[in-house]
């Protein structure tokens, strides 16, 4: 439990840092900068006040690591945990500038979060978990005919990757289907959106009386 707790720290520590120097180099491209070292940010990048986060994104960058590490943590090592949370983080940040550029309304990211970092998650358990502690989570890491049900990168056969991408699209296209088919129903309904003027006003305030956020700007 301690270990697993550990991993999921070291995961999501990695998710955060991966999306804030992802905003940082835009922030920097944005400015028309020549040259920039993404693996290296200058010092200025956490102390100067006038480069600023988005607090969204770095929140965010923190669960998709967790969610990244969800799948495999009591079957990877810390430091593959530190590998799965950045990717979760690079993966999260990049899905959400893709809904932003094909219009889809997802305020909260949680599209990019919870399913393009968790599908990560998934398939990254057939890559990293070791053979030692798919046995100690299961009792084995073979099966009677010899495939070995572990990491690729610790000398598996490849089964336990394509047996984790299979489950990964399972789950994606039934929760598609479901939520699909529970939206669908909620249009037909016409409940699926809020008149364009509560929008305006504040859907927070509309719905729970209360506002979530300050969209105004000094």
């Amino acid at each position: 439990l301690l270990l697993d707790v550990l991993l999921q720290k070291l995961s999501k520590e990695e998710g955060d840092v991966s999306a804030a120097w992802l905003e940082w180099a835009n922030e920097e491209n944005a400015k028309g900068e020549e040259q920039i070292d993404v693996g290296n940010p200058p010092a200025e990048a956490y102390t100067n006040h006038s480069v600023k986060y988005d607090l969204g994104n770095v929140v965010n960058g923190v669960l998709a690591g967790l969610v990244s590490i969800t799948a495999g943590c009591a079957m990877v090592e810390p430091w593959a945990a530190l590998v799965i949370g950045c990717v979760g983080g690079v993966v999260y940040y990049s899905v959400s500038g893709i809904m932003v550029k094909v219009k889809v309304d997802d305020p909260l990211d949680a599209f990019a979060v919870h399913g393009a970092s968790g599908f990560w998650g998934v398939i990254a358990v057939g890559l990293f978990a070791t053979k030692t502690n798919v046995s100690n989570v299961y009792g084995s890491a073979f099966t009677e005919n010899g495939n070995k049900y572990y990491g690729a990168f610790y000398g598996g056969d490849g089964k336990q990757f394509g047996i984790q991408l299979l489950v990964a699209f399972v789950i994606a296209v039934w929760s598609f289907t479901v939520s699909g088919a529970a939206f669908f129903a909620l249009k037909m309904l016409g409940h699926l959106r809020a008149p364009d003027d509560k929008h305006n006003f504040s859907i927070d305030k509309h719905e729970h009386g209360a506002v979530g956020y300050s969209t105004t700007r000094d």
